[in-house]
């Protein structure tokens, strides 16, 4: 909900959000590995529809981690009884594809070749990214992830085993060397009905590195917009690959309604320790404090943000914050977001104030975007990057 007050100390709310619940206790994480410092800067085809923008800083060239598992059947398997289904690899997300209850497993044949593989699932019923605690709907808390050459029994190997995943979305590195199977087995669920609800399970070549994993934090706004339903297409990723067949990014989705800067500071650290693979991290904080009067604390808090990040070897982008008619506030903030950037030397994120002020019939309220928003965000995002990507 928009609560639109005086011009100091306007108070500006994207949804709400609920407090997670405890951090993942993976034994095992793989580091995503460094830049290459020796690589060329690709360009973009001049006859793509996507453009290349802003300067290229230092070489973030990026490898193909190609999508394994789109149109493969998996075998699901509940209360013993196993079935295989398409529905999970179909590369249609926020429905309830796999509706189970646990334990339950899922299991792909992906076939010899990747040495490791990245796994990426989400869930069909939460609006945001944090968990109510004894609500999760359907999100897994407990689940392991095996692999196995054959898939028969006795053969598998368990390569990832996580307690207490408090978010909606996952994903993790998984050792694939000499295998062909993945199973991705819920021992529990923190919700009364004790069933499993999974959109999406995807699986990416991650033999190569760096990876083209994006982690997009911020608010309703961010949770709405890079969500990847039918609103939303073509997402970020979709329009990467329409211009790059050989990439296909792995996106995770941490909008939470209702944050601002503050609350990725609280978090970060967790997200950095249960995400570690994720490679490019953008910052899509700003529209719930927009509206006061403390830019400077707003820049402090990102910069904090970016030196986390850079810390644990990983890429910070910032977008502008989008134009609100009734913030006039919001360009200062935004000076903020361009210091930022320029003191990092980061890649420039895309100008969204520019975008929705040249499109105001794009706002569904003044603040949240309409589905063509929606659509424009993930366009923009990869006009933004295309220079990281080569044919």
């Amino acid at each position: 909900m928009l609560a639109i007050g005086p011009l100091l100390g306007l108070a500006v709310s994207c949804g709400s959000g609920a407090k997670p619940g405890a951090a993942h206790a993976p034994t095992q994480q793989l580091d995503s590995g460094g830049v290459d410092a020796n690589a060329s800067s690709p360009g973009m085809d001049a006859s793509q529809s996507l453009v290349e923008t802003g300067p290229v800083v230092g070489d973030l060239r990026i490898t193909p981690n190609p999508l394994l598992s789109r149109g493969k059947p998996m075998t699901v398997t509940s209360g013993g009884l196993s079935q295989s289904t398409s529905s999970l690899t179909n590369g249609i997300y926020k429905e309830a594809a796999w509706v189970a209850t646990v334990p339950a497993s899922a299991a792909i044949n992906l076939g010899q070749g990747p040495s490791q593989v990245l796994v990426r699932w989400g869930s069909a019923t939460n609006s945001g990214f944090s968990i109510i605690p004894g609500m999760s709907g359907g999100v897994p808390e407990d689940y392991v992830i095996e692999v196995s050459p054959d898939g028969s029994a006795g053969s598998w190997i368990q390569a990832v085993m996580i307690s207490g995943h408090a978010w909606a979305e996952s994903a993790h590195l998984v050792p694939f060397q000499g295998k062909s199977w993945l199973r991705v087995t819920v021992t529990r669920i923190d919700n009364p009905n004790n069933q499993v609800w999974i959109d999406e399970i995807d699986v990416h070549d991650a033999s190569n590195s760096p990876f083209d994993t994006w982690m997009f934090l911020g608010d309703s706004i961010t949770g709405l917009s890079y969500a990847r339903g039918a609103p939303q297409q073509p997402s970020f990723a979709e329009n990467i690959h329409a211009a790059f067949p050989a990439y296909f990014p792995l996106m995770v989705v941490g909008g939470v309604g209702g944050k601002a800067s503050d609350y990725g500071l609280m978090y970060i650290d967790e997200w950095l320790t249960a995400f570690p693979d994720m490679h490019f991290w953008i910052l899509g904080y700003g529209t719930n404090e927009s509206g006061g009067n403390d830019s400077t604390m707003y820049q402090a808090r990102m910069q904090t943000l970016v030196d986390k990040i850079s810390a644990k070897g990983h890429i910070a982008l910032i977008p502008h914050i989008p134009y609100q008619p009734k913030n006039p506030n919001v360009p200062i903030y935004n000076t903020g977001v361009d210091a930022v950037v320029a003191n990092n030397s980061l890649l420039p994120g895309p100008d969204f104030y520019g975008w929705f002020q040249s499109h105001p019939d794009e706002l569904a309220d003044g603040v949240h975007p309409t589905p063509v928003g929606e659509v424009a965000m993930n366009r923009l995002w990869a006009e933004a990057v295309t220079r990281l990507y080569s044919k």
